[in-house]
């Protein structure tokens, strides 16, 4: 895209920093995000930035919400643990960010992460190798490359079920205590947005996009799912697939007894 990002070590000015690139000869910074001075790697990726701590290897991951780059925000933190229950703490060696996946390479295995929702990042897959990941790249969303290992965990290819996505009905662990809708992300967007909800029970579930005359625009869910956090996507079309103009649209859930609407913005 049209934006960089670095992060400036200056114990005066230190912090995270935008840049507008899209004129290389007139390259303007964007927004300054005061982040603790010790960060030292930067990824970016499907409009989310990651600060690696320590100056040599970090244990955690600040998530930047970057979907506007003139109003940067902290939006989560992951704090690496052992792949292996009871292991001593594992420092990052590497990590590569593609699209909403993030991977990190350990000194004791690989972890991947979902990060469609930055405010709140999912662990999704790991792998532990018992030696030093020295190095690591996507290949894919679902296949990343180990460039060094041991010989049980071995360098080559190496793809992961995907416990918990984005796909349209894709539950994920732990159960939810109640009903609830959150807000949409990105918002405003373009030219998709997520939709997160929580059912505590199995329950027939409407999920429906509107405009602000009342009238439906898309079904996205209208069946029975079982309890769980489910995300469901929306492109900005209608029934028949068309492209709806820019404007504000309403989101609908019923569960049962449960209802519950919520605004987002599309702009094209």
């Amino acid at each position: 895209g049209n934006v960089a990002a670095f992060y400036d070590r200056h114990p005066a000015t230190g912090g995270l920093i935008t840049l507008n690139i899209f004129d290389p000869n007139n390259i303007i910074a964007v927004d300054t995000l005061d982040v603790a001075i010790g960060e030292r790697n930067v990824e970016m990726g499907g409009n989310k930035i990651y600060l690696l701590n320590g100056l040599v290897e970090g244990s955690e991951v600040l998530v930047i919400d970057a979907s506007q780059p003139g109003n940067l925000q902290l939006a989560d933190t992951i704090s690496i643990d052992p792949v292996l229950p009871g292991g001593s703490s594992v420092p990052i060696n590497t990590m590569n960010a593609q699209g909403d996946r993030l991977l990190l390479g350990l000194k004791d295995g690989v972890k991947v992460y979902d990060t469609a929702d930055p405010y709140n990042v999912v662990e999704i897959a790991q792998r532990h190798s018992g030696f030093n990941i020295e190095a690591t790249a996507w290949n894919d969303p679902q296949l990343f490359i180990v460039e060094q290992g041991d010989i049980e965990f071995g360098a080559g290819y190496y793809s992961f079920d995907q416990v918990v996505g984005i796909d349209d009905e894709k539950p994920v662990s732990n159960l939810p205590q109640q009903f609830q809708l959150m807000q949409n992300y990105p918002n405003p967007f373009n030219p998709e947005t997520t939709i997160r909800y929580h059912l505590p029970e199995a329950i027939p579930v409407k999920l429906s996009i509107y405009n602000m005359l009342g009238q439906k625009i898309k079904t996205l869910v209208d069946a029975k799912q079982t309890a769980g956090e489910y995300r469901i996507r929306w492109n900005g079309r209608d029934e028949s697939g068309r492209e709806v103009a820019s404007g504000i649209y309403l989101y609908r859930l019923k569960a049962g007894d449960f209802v519950s609407t919520k605004k987002m913005l599309l702009l094209q």
